[in-house]
């Protein structure tokens, strides 16, 4: 197994121009398609999030206000996700299609990169309409916005898992106490276990797409440290069960090209004190990303360790 050094890799934001102008093209193809929803939409379908209102209470009575609230954040951080991703697969495969002159490796290989890289650039790109100030206030705000609704998403995950713990004790308990025949029992748990197993498929779609907006926003922070001479964040994949810590602070700041300088977000001194906070709060939404993902490691090892079993 690596070990941890090996593991950590730098978040890297794109520095050449080149790369900046491929985030642009990007940023234009989703435009162009109307495929990104705006701040309004995005908050009023933030606005139904808790209620329980996509569950059917038929299907899943014990359960189905904790799994209603798990399917509406699954719909809320999918609709700014998928746009970005497939916008972005279309343009990394036009890009991998030049670079590869039209070699089918190439264009896949490009789609691949371009749809991991397009809802990070995409942001970047956004956030440079504005101004390096104000581009550091949005960036903070929606970070802090989105540790919000990952701890509320988080909630909403353990509390499920409980349920679908709790329905399993009781069909356990009415067996043992004689209420209920063996042959009953084991056929309520079969479907208490399949459900169980359909939520951490379902949560970890979430946490999956989380993942992705983490990488978005850890991206933006790096850009913006890496113009004001600032350290970045490096940043592994989620790791549950091993207690390695998944994020740490670069050993020294990146340099960022003199020819990167039109599309800069340098400030001025009295302007930067505020990247420190982006830093923290963009350290402790990697944090929040990874207990979504332990979780889901929670229920997988309840069901592995007997739970569902009479």
């Amino acid at each position: 197994m690596p070990n941890a050094a090996e593991y950590y890799r730098l978040v890297q934001a794109p520095r050449s121009s080149k790369l900046r102008a491929s985030v642009a093209l990007v940023a234009l193809s989703l435009g162009v398609a109307g495929c990104t929803p705006t701040v309004d939409a995005v908050n009023r379908g933030f606005a139904r999030l808790g209620s329980g209102s996509f569950a059917s209470q038929t299907a899943d009575p014990a359960c189905y206000v904790d799994r209603g609230k798990v399917a509406e954040f699954e719909e809320y951080f999918d609709k700014t996700l998928v746009a970005a991703t497939f916008g972005g697969a279309i343009v990394g495969g036009i890009a991998g299609a030049a670079a590869g002159g039209g070699d089918i490796g190439s264009i896949l290989a490009g789609a691949a990169i371009g749809g991991t890289a397009a809802l990070a650039g995409t942001y970047i790109s956004k956030l440079q309409g504005g101004g390096a100030y104000q581009a550091l206030q949005t960036a903070l705000t929606d970070v802090r916005t989105e540790n919000q609704r990952v701890d509320q998403f988080n909630a909403a995950l353990r509390a499920l898992k409980n349920c679908r713990l709790a329905e399993a004790r009781q069909i356990r308990t009415e067996f043992l106490d004689g209420a209920m025949s063996k042959e009953a029992a084991e056929a309520q748990m079969a479907a208490v276990r399949t459900r169980h197993d359909q939520d951490i498929a379902q949560g970890r779609k979430v946490a999956d797409s989380i993942s992705a907006r983490t990488d978005q926003y850890v991206m933006a922070y790096n850009t913006i440290a890496a113009d004001n001479g600032y350290r970045g964040l490096e940043v592994i994949a989620p790791q549950p069960r091993q207690r390695t810590r998944s994020v740490r602070v670069a050993s020294a700041p990146k340099a960022t090209p003199a020819n990167d300088e039109a599309n800069s977000f340098a400030m001025d001194s009295a302007e930067r004190n505020d990247i420190a906070e982006l830093q923290e709060e963009c350290i402790t939404n990697v944090q929040k990303r990874d207990d979504c993902f332990e979780t889901l490691a929670e229920a997988e090892d309840a069901a592995n360790g007997g739970a569902f079993t009479l």
